[in-house]
């Protein structure tokens, strides 16, 4: 049994608040499913979602913009066996 995925916060200097929070389920394995929505409160920055083939996960990757620069890219990428990735928290 793989142990338990890790939780990896990163937020962005000067955070004020909380826009998501970004969890990977895991069964240890491989990853079944991940679906984010990234709300500022008035609309939808980004919405991502990651199919597994009920494998493994090829590869991922997440541009978060605010439509004035880039506030994170956040890359997830599976070997088959394991998962190799960031979870992270999303500050504006």
């Amino acid at each position: 049994m793989a142990p338990e995925p890790k939780l990896v916060v990163t937020p962005t200097p000067g955070a004020e608040k909380v826009l998501h929070k970004a969890v990977i389920i895991c069964d240890g394995k491989k990853v079944l499913h991940k679906a984010v929505i990234i709300c500022d409160g008035e609309k939808v920055l980004h919405k991502a979602v990651i199919i597994c083939d009920g494998e493994k996960v090829l590869h991922k990757a997440v541009i978060i913009c605010d439509d004035k620069k880039v506030l994170h890219k956040a890359v997830i990428i599976c070997d088959g066996e394991k998962l190799l990735y960031k979870v992270v928290i999303i500050w504006l």
